[in-house]
C-alpha cells in the first residue's frame, strides 16, 4: 500500500533496521520518519527524508505540512531516497559485497573466520535462492565458504539475480 501514498511516515520508536523505511523509499516516496532506531541510520535528515523526535506531535505535523505545501523538497526527497535506496539496498549491491566477502576469505591464509558480517547475506541468499533457510542449509553454505569453494555460492546468486530482472 505504501506505493498509494504521498508520503511515508515512520513512526515507530524501536525500529531495528527501517525496511519500511527502505521500502517506501524504493518506491520514491518521500519519507517523514521518527529520529530513533534504524531508521535514524537510514535517513539522512534533509536530503534522503526528513527526521522528528519521536513523541514530539507538533513537530511531526510541521514537517507533515511542509512536504505537503513543498512540491519541491517533496520531489527532491523522495528522488534523492529512491537513489539512495536502490543504491545502498538493492540484491547487486548486497550480493556484490557478499562476494567482496568471499573473495576475501578465498585469499585469507586465516582458517578461524568470523562469519557474523555475513549472516543476513547468506540468509537473503538462501531465500533467493528459494532454498530453506533452516540451521542444516544455513551451515552447508557456511561450510562451502569456510572451505575457501565459494564459487558455486557465487554462481547460484548469480544465477538467482539475473533471473529476478527477467
Amino acid at each position: 500500500y505504501v506505493d498509494q501514498a504521498d508520503i511515508s511516515v515512520i513512526s515507530a520508536v524501536d525500529e531495528a533496521f527501517g525496511r519500511v523505511t527502505v521500502e517506501a523509499m524504493q518506491v520514491g516516496k518521500p519519507v517523514i520518519g521518527a529520529a530513533s532506531g534504524g531508521t535514524k541510520e537510514i535517513i539522512k535528515d534533509g536530503t534522503t527524508g526528513l527526521l522528528y523526535q519521536p513523541g514530539n506531535v507538533d513537530e511531526l505535523v510541521s514537517k507533515l505540512s511542509l512536504l505537503s505545501n513543498d512540491i519541491e523538497l517533496r520531489t527532491s526527497l523522495a528522488n534523492n531516497g529512491h537513489n539512495f535506496a536502490k543504491e545502498t539496498f538493492s540484491d547487486e549491491h548486497r550480493f556484490s559485497q557478499f562476494f567482496a566477502y568471499l573473495d576475501s576469505l578465498t585469499n585469507s591464509p586465516q582458517r578461524s573466520l568470523d562469519l557474523s558480517p555475513i549472516m543476513p547475506l547468506v540468509d537473503d541468499y538462501l531465500t533467493l535462492s528459494r532454498k530453506e533457510s533452516g540451521q542444516r542449509r544455513r551451515a552447508t553454505v557456511l561450510q562451502r565458504i569456510r572451505s575457501k569453494a565459494p564459487s558455486k555460492v557465487k554462481r547460484t546468486i548469480r544465477k538467482v539475480i539475473k533471473s529476478r530482472r527477467s
